[in-house]
């Protein structure tokens, strides 16, 4: 099989949560588990943006041959909210920036 082609069991496994494209949906107990209690409909842009700063994050620190911590990681998503926080305020946008962050809003300030 090539590249970038797709098994029956992979296609059976996107079946099974209703070919939604965000398969978080099905697993409400195990996204409690590793976010805390987030509306997934509501909360998707902070999950995937959490993920996505997870990864990137990940990421680097394998190109700086270093293990990634949880200390970190936490501090460079501090980062990202106060430069969002700051471009938000710029355009005069801070209630979305701060709508977008509530749940993780008194971890990060």
């Amino acid at each position: 099989m090539g590249r970038g082609q797709v098994t029956s069991k992979q296609q059976n496994s996107v079946e099974s949560y209703g070919g939604s494209p965000m398969p978080l949906e099905g697993l409400r107990g195990s996204s409690h588990i590793i976010f805390g209690k987030f509306d997934i409909a509501k909360d998707y842009i902070l999950i995937n943006h959490i993920l996505l700063l997870g990864k990137y994050y990940i990421y680097y620190r394998k190109c700086q041959n270093s293990l990634p911590t949880l200390r970190g990681f936490i501090a460079r998503t501090r980062r990202v909210f106060n430069i969002e926080f700051l471009i938000a305020k710029e355009k005069n946008k801070h209630l979305f920036h701060l709508q977008k962050w509530e749940k993780l809003n008194n971890e990060l300030k």
